[in-house]
C-alpha cells in the first residue's frame, strides 16, 4: 500500500475554494465587467484583460489552497482528483523542484 493510498483513506480537510468572500468579490468584478462592456465604456479587449487578471488571482488562491492541502495530509491523489486533473499533472504544477526541497 503506497502513502496515497492510505492518505485516501484518512479524512482531510481541504480548504474550501473559493471562500464565501472570494464568491462575492468575484461576482461583483463579474457584475462590474458586465456594466462597463453594456455602457460600452471598455471594448471587449479590456474586457478579456479584466478577465484574465481575475483568472490570475484564482489560479493564485488555489495554488495557496493546494500548499495547504499538502500541509495538511492531503495526498497528491486526493488533490488532483480535486481539481479534477491527473495525479502526475498535480505533482508536476504544485510538487516544489527537487532543489527546492529542504535537504
Amino acid at each position: 500500500m503506497t502513502d496515497d493510498d492510505r492518505a485516501d483513506d484518512t479524512l482531510v480537510r481541504l480548504p474550501l475554494l473559493p471562500s464565501p468572500a472570494e464568491m462575492q468579490l468575484l461576482r461583483a468584478e463579474r457584475a462590474h465587467i458586465e456594466e462597463q462592456l453594456r455602457s460600452r465604456a471598455v471594448t471587449a479587449v479590456d474586457v478579456v484583460a479584466e478577465t484574465a487578471a481575475a483568472l490570475g488571482r484564482m489560479s493564485n488562491a488555489l495554488d495557496d489552497a493546494v500548499h495547504a492541502a499538502r500541509a495538511a495530509g492531503a495526498s497528491w491523489q486526493q488533490i488532483a482528483r480535486a481539481v479534477g486533473i491527473s495525479r502526475q499533472a498535480a505533482t508536476q504544477r504544485w510538487a516544489p523542484a527537487p532543489e527546492q526541497v529542504e535537504q
